[in-house]
């Protein structure tokens, strides 16, 4: 019984080491998580795409389109469109790819839209 036990004593700091570097990994330091700034955009409000899915686009003077997506972009945004608006908002990007194709995308979006005075 004794012998057991000096053999489970190496297994059990590679276990613990092994587990801290995982959660490390897992779950980076306040440094790295911290929230994004917020950008200031200028550009032309847009309704782009079909009933049902119709989104609401900032276009910006450069031609680059953000996403609105907020829960109630159609609501707040309706009123503006076809006008030039200043917002400020987090904004990202994501790569999708086209139905039936390997051809991908970027997508621009813009959250948390605060519309600048």
């Amino acid at each position: 019984m004794r012998g057991s036990r000096i053999c489970w004593r190496p297994a059990s700091a590679l276990l613990l080491l092994l587990f801290v570097a995982v959660n490390a990994q897992a779950f980076p330091s306040s440094e790295a998580a911290r929230e994004p700034e917020p950008t200031l955009l200028e550009g032309t409000v847009r309704l782009v795409g079909s009933e049902p899915f119709a989104r609401i686009v900032l276009t910006t003077d450069a031609g680059r389109d953000y996403y609105m997506e907020d829960d109630k972009a159609r609501e707040r945004f309706s009123g503006y469109i076809g006008r030039r608006l200043q917002v400020r908002g987090v904004t990202g990007e994501r790569e999708l790819t086209l139905a039936g194709t390997e051809r991908k995308v970027r997508e621009y979006f813009i959250r948390e839209v605060e519309i600048e005075d």
